[in-house]
């Protein structure tokens, strides 16, 4: 993968459709994908020469996936007394890494103070990650 860290940056990501197996190449600028293409030969590397599969090696890409549901993740409770907000965003980078994109942390019945604490953890995660990336 072609990629900057700086935000806006523009970069390319190739991997196999996740319905088709057909090579593709992602286009993307800052956090948009501006356009998926496919593409007709793979270059050498990125074919597996004991099969002669075209793309044999690259990542599969596929859309992110949805949970309507996340009390924790990775040993990482949302409803711990103790939850912080950085406890939310390693959680939430974990997520990420499995290919969890969307998720809607749940928080259960406990004390008003418990919820409360727990949203706010959330709440201010959520804010500092939408300053972080927009």
């Amino acid at each position: 993968m072609d990629t900057d860290d700086a935000p806006g940056a523009a970069f390319s990501l190739k991997g196999r459709h996740y319905r088709t197996g057909e090579v593709i190449e992602l286009c993307i600028l800052g956090s948009i994908i501006a356009e998926c293409k496919p593409i007709s030969a793979a270059p050498d590397d990125e074919t597996d020469e004991a099969s002669g599969n075209e793309g044999e090696g690259l990542p599969w890409i596929a859309p992110g996936l949805v949970d309507l549901q996340i009390n924790g993740y990775g040993g990482i409770d949302m409803n711990a007394p103790e939850v912080t907000e950085q406890d939310v965003i390693a959680l939430m980078e974990r997520l990420w890494a499995e290919g969890v994109t969307t998720f809607y942390p749940t928080v259960i019945t406990g004390s008003d103070a418990s919820i409360a604490h727990a949203v706010d953890a959330i709440h201010r995660a959520c804010c500092r990650l939408e300053r972080a990336y927009g």
